[in-house]
């Protein structure tokens, strides 16, 4: 079995057809968009016990989440790469624990593809949610984390019901050793492994949101989810594979802060 996109499933059948009708992402490019086999990968995790308002939801229709996101500037969001391989116009909601109310609703406007699965995306306008802050440096091995999304709360392939939570979910984790990951072909200067601790981790929808650690006091992004560390379509059977904040430091500064 080989894993398949995070966002796969849960909307599938319902926006098949607005998704095959999208136009070809536009925007400036400054890399390849990643492969199409990029996977899954919260189960068991528990709601939200922090506003997070630099969390953020992708959306399409009347409010139909696909993936999730972080602020990194008033305009610009960060997600996975695969998440706008077929969606190119979207809303995205900031701010809110609740995917379906609350927060500031904006709409995507121009995307940066960057090399590997991260994608930065331009709003139509800026909000007044704090950007959440970065890490300064990768975490050692060991380290704690925290995961934040809306994805699909059961490790099924075939889905849960309800499809997905209202609310946002958080699950607390750790870093781990990149070769815990050896099935999802990770790529450990961009890309770190993430334990399923407890049979837990991140599912269907959870893709592009991301996985934070306290820093001074504040949370900050350590890496945003991409795919499955092992091969199996089910959630949480093994280590998941996130892309590490870190190595897009510079296109962060670049595109979305203006600094060379």
């Amino acid at each position: 079995m080989y894993p398949r996109l995070l966002y796969r499933g849960v909307l599938a059948a319902l926006l098949s057809a607005l998704l095959l009708a999208l136009p070809v992402p536009v925007g400036r490019a400054a890399g390849n968009v990643p492969p199409p086999n990029v996977s899954p990968l919260i189960v068991d995790g528990d709601a939200a016990t922090e506003p997070y308002p630099w969390m953020a939801s992708l959306q399409v229709g009347a409010g139909n989440h696909f993936c999730g996101a972080v602020l990194v500037h008033p305009r610009w969001v960060a997600t996975a790469g695969h998440c706008i391989q077929r969606v190119t116009e979207f809303q995205v909601r900031i701010g809110s624990v609740h995917r379906s109310s609350g927060g500031e609703v904006a709409n995507s406007a121009s995307f940066a593809v960057l090399p590997g699965d991260f994608v930065l995306v331009q709003l139509d306008r800026a909000v007044s949610a704090t950007p959440i802050p970065r890490v300064p440096a990768r975490p050692a091995v060991g380290s704690g984390l925290r995961l934040l999304g809306w994805g699909q709360t059961c490790a099924s392939w075939w889905g849960c019901q309800p499809p997905l939570p209202e609310d946002l979910r958080q699950l607390d984790t750790t870093l781990v050793d990149a070769a815990r990951c050896p099935s999802g072909r990770i790529t450990p200067a961009s890309e770190i492994c993430v334990s399923n601790v407890g049979g837990k981790g991140a599912c269907y929808g959870d893709s592009g949101g991301p996985a934070i650690q306290k820093v001074d006091g504040r949370w900050a992004v350590v890496g945003l989810t991409s795919r499955s560390g092992v091969n199996n379509i089910d959630c949480a059977t093994g280590p998941a594979i996130y892309t590490d904040i870190v190595a897009y430091e510079q296109y962060i500064r670049r595109y979305a802060e203006g600094q060379e």
